[in-house]
C-alpha cells in the first residue's frame, strides 16, 4: 500500500498551504473532488475526473464497515440533490482527509462526527 501512504502524505502536506476554490489552480486552490483528483495525480494516478458526481462512479463499491485505507467516501450535503457533493479519502481509524470549505480549507475529521448524517457511499479505486 506504499502507493497510498504516498497520497495521503500528498494530501496532508497541503493542510495549511491549499485553499478551497472552485478555481482549479493546483495545488493552491481546489474543491473537495479537484483535491482528490490532484493528489492521487501527483503519484502517477490519473482518476479521470475532477468533478465528485463522476468520482462517485470509479472503481468498485465498499461498505462502510470494509473501508479501508484510500477509499473515497462520498456525502450528499444537499438533501434536495441525490447526486453525490462531497468527497473525501478514508485514512484508516474512523478519519477522512478532505478539502472541506473557505472556512477550514484541508483538515482530517472523524467519519463519525457531522460528516455521519451526509454519508452516502464509499468506492475502492486502488
Amino acid at each position: 500500500m506504499e502507493v497510498i501512504d504516498n497520497v495521503i502524505r500528498t494530501g496532508m502536506s497541503l493542510i495549511g498551504k491549499s485553499k478551497f476554490s472552485y478555481d482549479y489552480r493546483p495545488p493552491a486552490y481546489l474543491d473537495c473532488s479537484s483535491f482528490i483528483y490532484y493528489i492521487f495525480k501527483e503519484n502517477g494516478i490519473n482518476i479521470g475526473t475532477k468533478a465528485v458526481n463522476y468520482q462517485v462512479f470509479l472503481g468498485e463499491y465498499v461498505s462502510m464497515r470494509e473501508l479501508r485505507k484510500g477509499d473515497l467516501v462520498f456525502f450528499n450535503t444537499k438533501k434536495e440533490q441525490q447526486d453525490a457533493t462531497h468527497v473525501a479519502l478514508y485514512l484508516g481509524n474512523g478519519r477522512v482527509l478532505h478539502m472541506t470549505n473557505p472556512r477550514y480549507n484541508v483538515i482530517v475529521s472523524r467519519l463519525d462526527s457531522w460528516l455521519m448524517q451526509y454519508y452516502m457511499t464509499a468506492r475502492r479505486i486502488i
